[in-house]
């Protein structure tokens, strides 16, 4: 049933030890314990966590693979099961930010290319601050979480940051040797 287990699978065929004694190997007893416990803990959850993840490409969760992995083994590592309430960002407006996001523990926004969605991404990270749920932004998530924070902050406000001239306008930051192109959007609160 679980990935993991397949190596106490193989264990109690005795693998290792057809294999060591074909090679002239000695074949100690592998100390399984921290696997065994694992798998118990897939198996066996005590408790459920529905964490929703805001992107834009929903619609295809294997593009979310490493994030939707990474919640699957936080949640054994705590002995819960990990429910994801996939969000597709571009259908996320003001207006229903609240029904979307309403039975969850959690919040992600993923990271992503492109304008397409950000406002929905926008309002679910406006919507986890303002109501005390946990939030996780990666890439563009966490640049968008920023930028909103600097406008709460209001050090942007009046600022030629936020201007009718900033809103498309490119610069560019550099980052060791490496040059690092961005946009400055122009976000309203």
């Amino acid at each position: 049933d679980v990935l993991y287990e397949v190596p106490l699978m193989l264990e109690e065929e005795h693998l290792a030890d057809v294999a060591c004694e074909c090679l002239g190997l000695d074949s100690p007893k592998p100390d399984l314990d921290e696997r065994k416990a694992m798998v118990d803990a897939w198996k066996n959850p005590t408790s459920s966590v529905t964490v929703a993840l805001v992107g834009k490409y929903t619609a295809l969760h294997d593009a979310y693979i490493s994030v939707v992995e990474a919640l699957k083994h936080g949640g054994v590592a705590h002995h819960a099961s990990v429910t994801i309430k996939w969000v597709d960002s571009e259908q996320v407006t003001t207006e229903n930010v609240a029904e979307q996001l309403k039975d969850v523990s959690g919040v992600i926004v993923p990271g992503g290319f492109g304008d397409r969605g950000i406002e929905g991404m926008i309002n679910s990270i406006r919507y986890a601050r303002e109501n005390n749920i946990p939030f996780l932004g990666l890439c563009l998530g966490m640049q968008l979480s920023i930028v909103g924070a600097l406008l709460i902050l209001k050090l942007m406000a009046g600022g030629r940051e936020v201007s009718e001239h900033a809103a498309n306008r490119a610069g560019s930051a550099r980052n060791a040797a490496f040059a690092i192109n961005f946009l400055t959007f122009m976000i309203l609160p």
